[in-house]
């Protein structure tokens, strides 16, 4: 995932920096534990699906936890999936994608905090 590739793009909101990737590009999973959230931008169904099992199988609990969202201006992706925090059809108001990774990374601090 490089931050000059076309692929990826680094989008800051409020206090929170969020990496978008296309479903065409090969994403480096490591790298994803500087971010707060993935927006994975749809285009087609077998390659999205691809990153998010990549993404809710790894090994690191900062990886595997991390909140996704996935983009598309038309059409249904399936937003109901089981595996994303949620949907974006627009990237020009992300406070409920905000909203939203605050509280997942709430839970991730209170269930480290409570072992």
């Amino acid at each position: 995932m490089n931050m000059e590739d076309n692929t990826a793009k680094k989008i800051t909101h409020e206090d929170l920096v969020f990496i978008k990737v296309s479903d065409r590009s090969q994403v480096y999973l490591p790298r994803l534990k500087s971010y707060d959230a993935i927006i994975i931008e749809y285009s087609y169904r077998l390659a999205t699906m691809e990153i998010i099992k990549n993404i809710r199988c790894h090994n690191d609990e900062a990886i595997y936890l991390m909140p996704i969202f996935v983009y598309r201006l038309y059409g249904d992706s399936g937003s109901n999936h089981p595996l994303i925090d949620g949907m974006i059809q627009s990237l020009n108001n992300l406070d409920r994608v905000a909203e939203k990774t605050r509280k997942i990374q709430s839970r991730m601090k209170t269930q480290v905090n409570g072992r």
